[in-house]
């Protein structure tokens, strides 16, 4: 009967070993994985050009959230609020400014959306004009903005 015990005391031990050697290999990390797996700016930070003589700048900000920066010839708009909603999609979150233009104020407010693949960003920029002295929208329109990234 001894015997019985030992073999059960034997497997039991055997087990045990078993489950601890099981968490421990289940809690490393293959080669090669990414440490940035929840970072959504990765693949779009960086620099992109287009033919047309703009330039768009993508900064990152944190895991979620970068700032985009369009430079065409002598416009430019920095977004410092854009949302990634996933690695290719993202909003850029409204803001506002007011030009003091004797004797009208101009209010705009801009905001979009964009994406982003295989080394291309494309950036819809929606602007609305507002002359603050009669408290109308005066002009609304959206502009597009497709370059390829340089770096």
């Amino acid at each position: 009967m001894y015997v019985c015990k030992k073999q059960i005391d034997m497997k039991t031990k055997l087990f045990l070993f078993l489950m601890i050697a099981l968490a421990t290999l289940t809690q490393c990390k293959k080669d090669g994985d990414d440490d940035n797996s929840g970072d959504l700016t990765t693949d779009i930070v960086g620099r992109y050009d287009n033919d047309d003589d703009y330039t768009i700048v993508v900064n990152r900000v944190d895991d979620n959230t970068v700032s985009i920066s369009i430079v065409d010839g002598g416009f430019s708009i920095a977004f410092t609020d854009v949302t990634m909603q996933s690695k290719t999609s993202f909003t850029l979150n409204e803001f506002s400014e007011t030009i003091n233009n004797s004797p009208n104020d101009n209010k705009y407010t801009y905001s979009g959306q964009g994406t982003n693949s295989a080394n291309n960003i494309s950036v819809t920029v929606k602007t609305v004009t507002d002359y603050l002295s009669d408290g109308v929208i005066d002009e609304e329109f959206n502009e597009t903005y497709i370059a390829t990234k340089i770096n």
